[in-house]
């Protein structure tokens, strides 16, 4: 009887030990996984408006470094009365897809230093640039770790901290037609 309780005993604390060491890895690797913050993206002071200049940081202590590549999605001006309809997969509408490629070719993100990149649309937009359009996102790939997604009602406004309140907006933008200001002066 003595000894089956032993190894009873040795078995349950074999199971704590091992499910704590797995809990104490999860929590680490948590701490240590890949994050990158953005902290301003504006557009260019040149005429053509196509290039945005954005400063993001990366605030994991390992080293990653951003794709050459990044996506943006917007709204023209004039598109709020056309109609959508629903075919197969996607909504088929207004939306522009957009991509602008990174002009330097360091773009490494250091732990815990701000970097400034400048980046160019690929082609030229139809019917406007880049200041005439509405809400706008814009996803930055990295190397390693999830993708930073930004919102913002206008390419001037800053970036929208909850996505909730971007949605909400663009829903009220589409039903009434007109332009919301949100940037607080």
């Amino acid at each position: 009887m003595l000894l089956i309780m032993e190894t009873n005993w040795l078995e349950r604390l074999a199971e704590v030990l091992g499910v704590g060491g797995f809990l104490i890895w999860g929590i680490e690797a948590y701490r240590k996984r890949v994050r990158v913050k953005l902290h301003r993206i504006e557009l260019a002071d040149d005429d053509k408006y196509d290039t945005l200049v954005f400063e993001i940081e990366n605030v994991s202590p390992s080293i990653t470094s951003l794709s050459p590549s990044i996506r943006i999605r917007a709204l023209p001006l004039g598109e709020e009365k056309k109609r959508y309809r629903w075919r197969s997969d996607r909504w088929v509408g207004a939306w522009l897809d957009l991509r602008a490629e990174v002009k330097t070719a360091d773009r490494t993100l250091p732990p815990f230093t701000p970097k400034r990149f400048s980046a160019t649309l690929t082609k030229k937009m139809e019917g406007g640039d880049l200041f005439s359009v509405f809400f706008v996102r814009v996803a930055f790939v990295t190397t390693q770790g999830r993708i930073l997604r930004t919102r913002q009602t206008h390419i001037s406004n800053p970036p929208e901290p909850s996505w909730a309140k971007f949605w909400i907006l663009y829903v009220l933008y589409r039903w009434f037609g007109k332009s919301i200001e949100t940037s607080e002066t």
